[in-house]
C-alpha cells in the first residue's frame, strides 16, 4: 500500500503542475495500475490468504 500511495502522490503532483520528478508520470501510472490489479486479486480471492490455490491442493495430495 505504501508504494501505491507514493505513486499516487507523484501523479497528484504532476496533475497540479509539478514537472520535475525523478520518474516519468507514465511509469508512475503503470506502477499504480499494477499495484491496484494485485490488490484486486487479493480481494477477489480471500479463500487462500498468503498462499495460492495450487499450494493448498498440493497439501491435500501430500496427506493422501
Amino acid at each position: 500500500m505504501t508504494y501505491l500511495l507514493k505513486h499516487i502522490d507523484g501523479i497528484t503532483s504532476f496533475v497540479n503542475g509539478h514537472q520535475s520528478q525523478r520518474e516519468d508520470v507514465r511509469g508512475r501510472l503503470t506502477d499504480a495500475i499494477v499495484y491496484l490489479c494485485l490488490l484486486w486479486g487479493m480481494v477477489d480471492n480471500p479463500i487462500y490468504p498468503g498462499h495460492s490455490e495450487h499450494y493448498y491442493n498440493r497439501q491435500k495430495e501430500d496427506k493422501l
